[in-house]
């Protein structure tokens, strides 16, 4: 109310001065048109004000004090289940819900119990994630951001842009040139700008942990930076962790933040004028496909897993270069950096080789975050949400509850959080883990455990193995790239749940008949 009222009196401030600057140029059209301005103006710094206010008591606020209520609550069970103290497994829950590839603890997860208890509650880790950055895509700044960075470089237009021949159509040296402005656009946000940024926070996070915990600030700095680009273990920066409960719930509360900032880097990906052009490539492509579940298969496990093999193929000989390795061990390291999981033992051991992993780490999020914008051109991701809606539906209605609104959006994410993506996993982890197992000579269980472990993204391995064959390392290799992509799936399939996509590649709004 508080604001209203001194936005009504800004108003009428700016309104009385626009008047009387009419009266003394004798033009009252200047002085209306400065008066729409300067309400224009006032309406989009109240606009700017209020996603600030949203954005503080979301990300500050809201979802820090629910994680660590649920991590309370949940690492008790777990505790329980395991032998552990409290703080044990209060700490590995929070590591889950941060997102964090490096545990609080040193402890993991080895009975029967615990560890479907921890394949469960990573399963609504990554849903949660989903919910984030669902809540990062329905936020003005980041698109406007794109859009006015993209028309500083003279890269306008959309996505949907005329035809050769047709009405508006650009002469091909326009098209061409449009296209590489528009590229570089999206390299210049993606791959620069955010980078940098996240380096900053990188510095400022890590002074005040360093302070907490009594560390070198450049100690401080490399423990962030770790956290922030997802780096898998064995630790590549530095082998410290918080040892004081204050430090350990000073990095829960950054590591929160951290994630969201690496949420709202995916959704600047997902914008720029390049993705939506591309997306309406595949999904025209798509069309020509008979089956929906084929045309994702063939675009995302075999023309995605390409472009991210290509990633990994340019940088991994130039990591090898750093560190003193082998091609071949340049690329392994390189393709957990970007899947962020296990594949080898291998660490950097140069100041310019851990940096380089770092920013490897942070175009990967890049790289996360264009597939994003590509899936939600599919159809099959909108097929699985209209599916669980019609699931729930129908389970509403077993309780005689017609109403399919927020009840119902609740029952969606208990039934795809709690039940389909462990299923989903526990799938995937049984027929991949088993093939790598016959390659390895592991035990089916070493195999299911290793392949859930890096799927779900765990803090911490639920089994010491690692392939050492090259046929093994290789096939680990797709696999964890595959398991990415998945997951990724998994956050579009969240953000469709129940309403119209704002994806900026979204152009075919379909919506399931759940009545019939």
């Amino acid at each position: 109310m508080a604001d209203v009222r001194k936005k009504r009196r800004l108003r009428s401030m700016m309104n009385g001065k626009a008047k009387k600057t009419g009266d003394l140029t004798g033009d009252d059209d200047l002085a209306s048109e400065l008066a729409e301005g300067t309400e224009n103006l006032m309406d989009q710094a109240m606009k700017s004000l209020s996603e600030l206010r949203h954005f503080i008591q979301f990300y500050l606020l809201e979802i820090p004090i629910s994680v660590l209520i649920v991590s309370a609550i949940l690492g008790a069970i777990l505790a329980g289940l395991e032998d552990w103290t409290f703080l044990e497994g209060f700490y590995y829950i929070a590591s889950l819900a941060c997102h964090l590839t490096h545990p609080l603890n040193e402890d993991d997860p080895g009975s029967t119990l615990g560890r479907a208890f921890v394949i469960i509650i990573s399963a609504w880790a990554v849903c949660f994630i989903g919910v984030l950055i669902d809540k990062a895509l329905h936020v003005d700044w980041p698109r406007a951001f794109v859009h006015k960075f993209e028309k500083l470089l003279g890269a306008t237009g959309g996505g949907n842009t005329p035809k050769a021949g047709e009405d508006g159509a650009e002469a091909p040296e326009e098209q061409s040139g449009s296209l590489w402005r528009h590229f570089l656009a999206y390299f210049i946000i993606s791959w620069v700008v955010v980078p940098i940024a996240l380096f900053v926070v990188c510095v400022t996070f890590g002074a005040v942990l360093a302070w907490a915990e009594e560390w070198s600030f450049w100690t401080g700095v490399r423990y962030i930076l770790m956290n922030v680009a997802h780096l898998p273990p064995p630790r590549p920066l530095t082998d410290v962790e918080p040892e004081s409960v204050g430090g350990a719930i000073i990095d829960i509360v950054i590591a929160l933040f951290v994630l969201s900032l690496t949420i709202y880097a995916y959704t600047l990906a997902c914008w720029p004028v390049i993705v939506d052009q591309t997306a309406d490539a595949l999904n025209d492509f798509s069309l020509k496909i008979p089956s929906p579940f084929l045309a994702f298969f063939f675009i995302v496990f075999i023309l995605m897993t390409a472009c991210f093999l290509l990633f990994v193929a340019i940088i991994g000989p130039i990591l090898a270069v750093c560190e003193g390795w082998d091609i071949h061990q340049g690329i392994v390291y390189t393709a957990a950096l970007v899947s962020q999981q296990a594949l080898t033992d291998a660490r950097p051991d140069s100041v310019i080789g851990a940096l380089l992993c770092g920013l490897v780490g942070m175009w990967a999020l890049a790289l996360l975050g264009t597939a994003i914008g590509l899936m939600a051109t599919l159809e099959f991701p909108e097929i699985c949400a209209r599916g669980v809606e019609l699931l729930s539906l129908r389970v509403l209605k077993l309780f005689h509850a017609n109403e399919f609104e927020t009840g119902g959006i609740l029952l969606n994410m208990f039934l795809f959080a709690f039940f389909l993506v462990p299923i989903l996993g526990a799938s995937f982890g049984l027929i991949f883990g088993g093939m790598l197992s016959l390659v390895e000579g592991w035990t089916l269980e070493d195999g299911f455990l290793y392949i859930v472990t890096n799927v779900l993204i765990l803090p911490g391995p639920l089994t010491e193995v690692l392939p050492d064959t090259y046929a093994g390392i290789w096939f680990s290799l797709v696999i964890s790239i595959w398991g990415l992509l998945v997951i990724v799936s998994v956050f579009v399939v969240v953000t469709l749940f129940d309403r119209e996509s704002t994806y900026p590649a979204k152009t075919d709004d379909k919506e399931a008949d759940l009545d019939a």
